[in-house]
């Protein structure tokens, strides 16, 4: 599990440099199809079952960086779920991953879907709790901040409170109230880097099992 969490924070350094380098005129698929789009919204690109729930959920969303960012979780959560132990018997983890990653609905333009993934991270209870603990902090963690995509947006009295706590004594509270946490987690979601160091403190943080394999088997719910 840690060279797992290693190989995504590794390839969320490499896509934020390339999407730096290429002047935001375009966005990361694979390496040998990367190219440049006049119109992000065409079409959908990537791999459906890593596709954030945005995407999904309709026709002529913009593709932005942070449905890229919001794609490492998913590949990070699939991979647990199919090759890690977890507190799911073979039904339930079969049933989940159905929702999560393969659910569609067909519609006169075509699939949509996302609705089994924005569940998820609006009732983060539903993760599975993993043998590595420091898998399910970051799994946490993560959910947390991308969830906010898939929230309320608060109301025009919600901005107009928090404008008047912060020029007061109590910017602190301002911070710890649900507008304050808000705007916090759209900071860290749009962040070029909150996403980098949130893994890669995660990745020292795991520990190689002392037994060979013991974090890492096949589940049984596939073939």
């Amino acid at each position: 599990m840690k060279s797992l969490v290693t190989c995504i924070t590794d390839v969320i350094k490499a896509h934020q440099a390339a999407f730096d380098k290429a002047y935001h005129w375009g966005f990361l698929i694979d390496w040998d199809h990367c190219v440049i789009l006049t119109d992000r919204s065409a079409k959908r690109q990537g791999t459906w079952q890593f596709m954030s729930a945005c995407l999904l959920g309709s026709f002529g969303t913009t593709h932005m960086l942070v449905d890229d960012r919001e794609s490492s979780l998913w590949v990070l959560l699939y991979i647990a779920m199919r090759y890690t132990p977890n507190s799911l018997p073979p039904v339930v983890l079969h049933h989940d991953l159905e929702s999560w990653f393969q659910d569609s609905i067909l519609g006169p333009c075509g699939d949509t879907g996302g609705v089994g993934k924005q569940f998820m991270l609006n009732d983060k209870q539903a993760l599975p709790s993993f043998y590595v603990h420091s898998l399910n902090e970051l799994l946490q963690e993560l959910a947390d901040v991308f969830a906010v995509q898939y929230q309320p947006e608060p109301s025009e009295a919600d901005y107009a409170l928090y404008d008047f706590m912060k020029v007061s004594p109590t910017l602190q509270m301002a911070k710890t109230t649900q507008m304050g946490e808000y705007l916090a987690k759209i900071e860290k979601r749009n962040s070029p880097i909150w996403l980098f160091k949130t893994l890669y403190k995660h990745a020292k943080l795991t520990q190689v099992p002392d037994k060979k394999g013991k974090d890492w088997h096949k589940n049984t719910c596939y073939s």
